[in-house]
């Protein structure tokens, strides 16, 4: 792989946790206690239920993210990094490292969700053993895709790999915990989850003509090229929001809910009435 791939990897890999831990983590945090509560008074009613509403809005806001990612690529790591000996040749690995692993935040998100639904179950041999599934595929992926596609994914294939083992991963926690509890409430995810994909994708066509029609890369200092940036983040999210009020996305208002609520009050006692 091309000189600096290893650094490459690694700052792509921290944008992409950044983003997973301000939201998949607090939410994961947050429905624990809920889920461990109605797993001991066997409510696995109420524990789907839980769950879903965690999988429904934790992805309202990763897809969108992902979405992000992928378009505004260059010009995050280039705000981010883009300073002293770390120069274009440097923002272009970073910048592919970080198209891989977006492809994978919304998935690396669930499965933090689905191992606190079998963590408060008292079940944690099953996430570790899938977990050792997972890395068994990552490591076999990483030796195919280094053999054979290094060319074309260059310092990438390793995020690929990453992000195609933890798929691995969900599927298997997702099979194994139908087959314990029941449907999960699929259709509804699905539905919403469609909603968002839609939301989404108009989302990142917008960001892609605004990112053309400033020329971004033609900008040389730093605070021109950050607020320009502002701009657009700002302009996505306001397009994403604006499109998911249209077409009555529930977690939109969901959302508003959980972060209009009192800092005394427990999110993880009330999430499942959302």
């Amino acid at each position: 792989m091309p000189v600096g791939s290893l650094t490459s990897l690694y700052l792509s890999d921290r944008i992409m946790e950044f983003v997973l831990g301000v939201y998949a983590l607090a939410v994961a945090t947050a429905i624990l206690p809920a889920m461990s509560r109605q797993a001991s008074a066997r409510d696995i009613g109420g524990l789907k239920v839980t769950l879903a509403f965690a999988l429904r809005i934790v992805s309202f806001i990763t897809v969108p993210a992902a979405v992000g990612l992928v378009v505004l690529r260059h010009p995050i790591v280039q705000v981010l990094f883009q300073h002293g000996q770390f120069g274009a040749d440097s923002v272009r690995l970073t910048s592919r490292a970080l198209l891989y692993f977006a492809l994978g935040l919304p998935v690396f998100a669930a499965v933090k969700l689905i191992v606190a639904a079998f963590y408060s179950t008292q079940d944690t041999r099953t996430p570790v053993l899938t977990a050792a599934a997972a890395l068994s595929a990552n490591v076999a992926l990483n030796v195919i895709f280094v053999a054979w596609c290094v060319r074309s994914l260059q310092n990438g294939a390793p995020a690929l790999a990453a992000v195609l083992a933890t798929y691995v991963n969900f599927a298997a926690l997702s099979v194994i915990l139908r087959r314990r509890i029941g449907p999960l409430g699929e259709r509804a995810i699905g539905a919403s989850f469609a909603k968002v994909c839609v939301c989404a994708t108009f989302m990142g066509l917008a960001c892609a003509l605004a990112l053309h029609a400033v020329h971004f890369a033609a900008i040389v200092h730093f605070l021109p090229r950050l607020a320009v940036f502002i701009a657009l983040l700002a302009g996505g999210t306001a397009v994403y929001f604006g499109l998911a009020h249209i077409l009555g996305c529930q977690e939109l208002g969901e959302l508003y809910g959980l972060i209009s609520r009192s800092e005394r009050a427990k999110p993880a006692a009330t999430i499942p009435l959302a």
